[in-house]
């Protein structure tokens, strides 16, 4: 008796690689939350929305805390730069010349 082929199963658009099919999607993580701890001599990589010359650290982690695209920030101080970021990769810079904040997380 000939074998009944399986319907092939397509993946909905914008599923990440590589996830099962039938597996829901995680529900999206939103960073509206307060600006975690200041970060001396982290650096997040990539990510970055717009930069913007601030006075200190502080000043640049509150830029990101009043910008909804915004869920990390990486500040120079030797440049006296602000990076805000839209995302960061997992791979974290150091320098004693950068400080880092994080907007934390809420659902």
């Amino acid at each position: 008796e000939p074998s009944k082929a399986q319907p092939v199963l397509k993946a909905p658009p914008g599923t990440p690689p590589g996830r099962a099919v039938n597996t829901p999607l995680p529900q999206r993580v939103k960073f509206n939350g307060p600006m975690g701890p200041l970060e001396p001599s982290i650096s997040y990589n990539q990510g970055d929305l717009y930069d913007s010359t601030t006075t200190s650290a502080a000043e640049c982690s509150n830029i990101c805390l009043n910008d909804d695209r915004c869920i990390a920030v990486t500040w120079i101080n030797s440049q006296k730069r602000c990076w805000v970021k839209s995302f960061y990769t997992g791979n974290i810079g150091r320098s004693g010349d950068m400080i880092s904040a994080r907007k934390l997380i809420t659902r």
